[in-house]
């Protein structure tokens, strides 16, 4: 059998960008720990398409981590 990779394209011939699960390591990696608590677990925590991040089907969580990262850089003079 012949196994191919099918590229799907958007109206403008772009490739669009494939929804992948995103877990707890990920999370850490990014610095999501030091402002939020979650669970190690297996399942995913959010959704990930292209560059944006989508809990519950919104990117409000991810908003607010932003907004509080922002913060906390600008409290210590570094934003």
């Amino acid at each position: 059998m012949n196994k191919r990779i099918k590229l799907v394209t958007s109206r403008d011939g772009d490739i669009l960008p494939s929804i992948r699960p995103v877990f707890y390591e990920e999370l850490d990696i990014m610095g999501f720990n030091r402002y939020l608590d979650y669970p190690m677990c297996k399942e995913p925590h959010l959704w990930s398409v292209g560059r944006y991040y989508f809990h519950d089907g919104t990117k409000e969580l991810v908003k607010e981590i932003r907004e509080m990262k922002h913060e906390s850089l600008r409290e210590k003079g570094e934003g």
